[in-house]
Protein backbone atom coordinates (compact mmCIF):
# COMPACT_ATOMS: atom_id res chain seq x y z
CA UNK A 1 0.00 0.00 0.00
CA UNK A 2 0.98 3.45 -1.15
CA UNK A 3 2.17 5.88 2.33
CA UNK A 4 0.81 9.17 2.21
CA UNK A 5 3.61 11.43 1.51
CA UNK A 6 4.44 14.74 3.44
CA UNK A 7 7.01 17.43 2.37
CA UNK A 8 7.83 20.24 4.56
CA UNK A 9 9.33 23.80 3.78
CA UNK A 10 10.38 26.85 5.81
CA UNK A 11 12.33 26.80 8.87
CA UNK A 12 11.04 25.95 12.09
CA UNK A 13 11.53 28.73 14.86
CA UNK A 14 11.32 27.32 18.14
CA UNK A 15 11.02 30.36 19.95
CA UNK A 16 7.59 31.74 18.10
CA UNK A 17 4.75 29.77 16.98
CA UNK A 18 4.89 29.47 12.68
CA UNK A 19 1.84 29.85 10.84
CA UNK A 20 1.52 26.88 8.69
CA UNK A 21 -0.11 26.09 5.11
CA UNK A 22 -1.50 22.80 3.94
CA UNK A 23 -1.15 22.47 0.07
CA UNK A 24 -3.65 19.67 -1.34
CA UNK A 25 -3.40 18.41 -4.49
CA UNK A 26 -6.21 18.11 -7.21
CA UNK A 27 -6.75 14.56 -9.48
CA UNK A 28 -10.35 13.61 -9.15
CA UNK A 29 -9.70 11.36 -5.94
CA UNK A 30 -8.14 9.05 -8.82
CA UNK A 31 -4.91 10.12 -9.88
CA UNK A 32 -2.28 13.08 -8.94
CA UNK A 33 0.25 13.96 -6.31
CA UNK A 34 2.24 16.39 -4.56
CA UNK A 35 4.25 16.88 -7.32
CA UNK A 36 1.56 19.55 -8.61
CA UNK A 37 2.18 21.69 -5.55
CA UNK A 38 5.83 21.47 -5.09
CA UNK A 39 6.93 24.09 -6.87
CA UNK A 40 4.32 26.58 -5.35
CA UNK A 41 6.04 26.11 -1.69
CA UNK A 42 9.79 27.89 -1.72
CA UNK A 43 7.42 30.81 -3.64
CA UNK A 44 5.27 30.96 -0.12
CA UNK A 45 6.58 30.11 2.14
CA UNK A 46 9.01 32.60 4.70
CA UNK A 47 10.25 33.30 7.99
CA UNK A 48 6.77 32.70 10.00
CA UNK A 49 5.39 30.85 7.73
CA UNK A 50 5.50 26.53 7.25
CA UNK A 51 4.59 25.17 3.89
CA UNK A 52 3.36 21.28 3.55
CA UNK A 53 2.69 19.35 0.96
CA UNK A 54 0.16 16.62 1.47
CA UNK A 55 0.34 13.38 -1.06
CA UNK A 56 -2.60 11.39 0.03
CA UNK A 57 -3.81 8.04 -1.72
CA UNK A 58 -5.44 8.38 -4.87
CA UNK A 59 -6.97 5.12 -7.12
CA UNK A 60 -3.93 5.15 -9.20
CA UNK A 61 -1.59 4.99 -6.71
CA UNK A 62 -3.43 1.87 -5.12
CA UNK A 63 -3.42 -0.14 -8.04
CA UNK A 64 0.44 0.62 -8.72
CA UNK A 65 1.44 -0.71 -5.94
CA UNK A 66 -1.01 -3.44 -6.56
CA UNK A 67 -2.93 -3.20 -3.70
CA UNK A 68 -6.90 -2.98 -5.49
CA UNK A 69 -8.99 -2.99 -8.05
CA UNK A 70 -10.88 0.43 -9.08
CA UNK A 71 -14.34 -1.57 -7.84
CA UNK A 72 -12.69 -1.53 -4.24
CA UNK A 73 -11.50 1.83 -4.15
CA UNK A 74 -13.19 4.26 -1.73
CA UNK A 75 -12.82 8.32 -2.29
CA UNK A 76 -12.98 8.21 2.10
CA UNK A 77 -9.21 7.36 2.02
CA UNK A 78 -8.14 10.17 0.31
CA UNK A 79 -10.26 12.22 3.08
CA UNK A 80 -8.67 9.82 5.91
CA UNK A 81 -4.92 10.41 4.93
CA UNK A 82 -5.31 14.37 4.58
CA UNK A 83 -7.27 14.46 8.32
CA UNK A 84 -4.43 12.30 9.41
CA UNK A 85 -1.70 14.59 7.84
CA UNK A 86 -3.28 18.10 8.86
CA UNK A 87 -4.17 16.74 12.58
CA UNK A 88 -0.44 15.41 12.97
CA UNK A 89 0.84 18.69 11.65
CA UNK A 90 -1.48 20.22 14.16
CA UNK A 91 -0.43 18.54 17.19
CA UNK A 92 3.25 18.54 16.11
CA UNK A 93 3.80 22.24 15.64
CA UNK A 94 1.25 23.97 17.38
CA UNK A 95 0.91 26.98 14.45
CA UNK A 96 -0.21 30.19 14.99
CA UNK A 97 -2.29 30.27 11.93
CA UNK A 98 -3.15 27.11 10.06
CA UNK A 99 -4.83 28.06 6.18
CA UNK A 100 -5.41 24.60 4.13
CA UNK A 101 -4.94 25.56 0.37
CA UNK A 102 -6.90 22.94 -1.78
CA UNK A 103 -7.29 22.26 -6.00
CA UNK A 104 -10.45 20.50 -7.19
CA UNK A 105 -10.62 17.46 -5.46
CA UNK A 106 -8.20 18.31 -3.10
CA UNK A 107 -10.34 21.55 -2.39
CA UNK A 108 -13.03 19.35 -1.62
CA UNK A 109 -10.86 17.30 1.01
CA UNK A 110 -10.19 21.01 2.41
CA UNK A 111 -14.13 21.52 2.70
CA UNK A 112 -14.93 18.36 4.36
CA UNK A 113 -11.67 18.77 7.13
CA UNK A 114 -13.29 22.52 7.80
CA UNK A 115 -16.92 20.81 7.60
CA UNK A 116 -16.35 17.76 9.15
CA UNK A 117 -17.69 15.65 6.39
CA UNK A 118 -16.32 11.99 6.54
CA UNK A 119 -13.57 12.81 9.22
CA UNK A 120 -14.01 14.83 12.66
CA UNK A 121 -14.19 18.58 12.33
CA UNK A 122 -10.23 20.68 12.04
CA UNK A 123 -11.58 23.35 14.21
CA UNK A 124 -8.28 24.81 14.50
CA UNK A 125 -8.21 26.16 10.56
CA UNK A 126 -7.88 30.22 10.10
CA UNK A 127 -8.39 29.94 6.06
CA UNK A 128 -9.01 27.96 3.18
CA UNK A 129 -8.22 28.93 -0.22
CA UNK A 130 -9.39 26.66 -3.04
CA UNK A 131 -8.36 26.17 -6.69
CA UNK A 132 -11.55 25.62 -8.70
CA UNK A 133 -13.06 22.84 -5.77
CA UNK A 134 -15.10 20.18 -5.98
CA UNK A 135 -18.52 21.89 -3.99
CA UNK A 136 -21.35 19.20 -5.15
CA UNK A 137 -20.94 16.05 -5.65
CA UNK A 138 -24.37 14.98 -6.12
CA UNK A 139 -25.83 13.73 -9.46
CA UNK A 140 -25.75 17.18 -10.68
CA UNK A 141 -22.45 17.96 -9.39
CA UNK A 142 -18.99 16.36 -10.25
CA UNK A 143 -17.99 13.08 -9.39
CA UNK A 144 -20.90 11.35 -8.18
CA UNK A 145 -20.38 8.36 -10.31
CA UNK A 146 -16.67 8.09 -8.03
CA UNK A 147 -18.60 9.25 -4.95
CA UNK A 148 -22.05 8.68 -4.99
CA UNK A 149 -23.38 11.73 -2.99
CA UNK A 150 -21.31 11.48 0.09
CA UNK A 151 -19.29 13.89 1.34
CA UNK A 152 -20.95 16.48 -0.76
CA UNK A 153 -20.28 20.45 0.92
CA UNK A 154 -22.83 22.08 -0.81
CA UNK A 155 -25.56 19.96 1.03
CA UNK A 156 -23.85 19.54 4.17
CA UNK A 157 -26.03 22.07 5.97
CA UNK A 158 -23.04 23.25 7.95
CA UNK A 159 -21.43 26.16 5.36
CA UNK A 160 -21.94 28.35 8.14
CA UNK A 161 -18.90 27.15 10.07
CA UNK A 162 -16.53 27.45 7.10
CA UNK A 163 -13.33 29.63 8.08
CA UNK A 164 -12.99 32.77 6.11
CA UNK A 165 -12.46 30.97 2.60
CA UNK A 166 -11.42 33.10 -0.67
CA UNK A 167 -12.03 30.78 -4.20
CA UNK A 168 -10.22 31.26 -7.52
CA UNK A 169 -12.46 29.88 -10.26
CA UNK A 170 -12.10 29.89 -14.32
CA UNK A 171 -15.18 31.08 -16.09
CA UNK A 172 -14.22 28.32 -18.86
CA UNK A 173 -13.85 25.34 -16.61
CA UNK A 174 -15.36 22.14 -18.57
CA UNK A 175 -14.54 20.10 -15.42
CA UNK A 176 -15.45 21.34 -12.73
CA UNK A 177 -18.52 24.58 -13.68
CA UNK A 178 -17.62 27.31 -12.28
CA UNK A 179 -21.69 28.04 -12.06
CA UNK A 180 -21.45 25.48 -9.18
CA UNK A 181 -18.55 27.62 -7.12
CA UNK A 182 -21.42 30.70 -7.68
CA UNK A 183 -24.03 28.54 -6.30
CA UNK A 184 -21.82 26.91 -3.15
CA UNK A 185 -20.55 30.71 -2.89
CA UNK A 186 -23.96 32.29 -2.29
CA UNK A 187 -25.18 29.26 -0.02
CA UNK A 188 -22.73 30.01 2.07
CA UNK A 189 -23.22 33.18 2.30
CA UNK A 190 -26.61 32.87 2.77
CA UNK A 191 -25.56 30.69 6.22
CA UNK A 192 -23.46 33.52 7.04
CA UNK A 193 -19.96 32.26 6.00
CA UNK A 194 -17.17 34.65 4.75
CA UNK A 195 -16.54 32.92 0.96
CA UNK A 196 -14.93 35.35 -1.79
CA UNK A 197 -15.26 34.10 -5.57
CA UNK A 198 -12.56 35.44 -8.12
CA UNK A 199 -13.58 34.43 -11.31
CA UNK A 200 -10.76 34.14 -13.49
CA UNK A 201 -12.04 34.82 -17.16
CA UNK A 202 -11.38 32.69 -19.92
CA UNK A 203 -9.36 29.98 -17.49
CA UNK A 204 -9.74 26.31 -17.73
CA UNK A 205 -9.75 24.20 -15.28
CA UNK A 206 -5.82 23.81 -13.32
CA UNK A 207 -5.49 27.42 -14.97
CA UNK A 208 -3.53 28.36 -11.61
CA UNK A 209 -1.05 25.27 -12.51
CA UNK A 210 3.02 26.65 -13.92
CA UNK A 211 1.87 25.34 -17.60
CA UNK A 212 -0.49 28.37 -17.61
CA UNK A 213 2.35 30.75 -17.36
CA UNK A 214 -0.30 33.74 -17.89
CA UNK A 215 -2.29 32.78 -14.83
CA UNK A 216 -0.11 31.09 -12.69
CA UNK A 217 2.21 33.83 -11.14
CA UNK A 218 -0.95 36.00 -10.84
CA UNK A 219 -2.46 33.01 -8.55
CA UNK A 220 0.54 32.71 -6.37
CA UNK A 221 0.17 36.54 -5.94
CA UNK A 222 -3.05 36.45 -4.71
CA UNK A 223 -2.99 33.23 -2.73
CA UNK A 224 0.43 35.41 -0.79
CA UNK A 225 -1.79 37.69 -0.30
CA UNK A 226 -4.66 35.92 1.66
CA UNK A 227 -2.21 34.27 3.69
CA UNK A 228 -1.13 37.47 4.89
CA UNK A 229 -4.30 38.72 5.28
CA UNK A 230 -4.83 35.26 7.40
CA UNK A 231 -1.59 35.58 9.08
CA UNK A 232 -1.66 39.67 9.98
CA UNK A 233 -5.82 38.82 12.22
CA UNK A 234 -5.30 39.40 15.61
CA UNK A 235 -5.12 35.87 17.25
Amino acid sequence: MMRPSLHLFGSLRPSNRTNLVVLLHGGGWHYGGPEQFLPWADKLADRDRLIAVVGYRTLTSEQQSGELVSASWDPQNCIDDVHKAVTHLLIALMPRRTTLVGASAGGHIALCCALGLGCPRVTALSGLYLFNPVTNTGPEGFGHSRIGGRFSPIASGRLGILPRTAIAHGDKDSRVPYEQTQRFVASAADAGASVMLRRVGGAPHGFFNEAHSEWHETMVGELRAFLQLIEGEPS
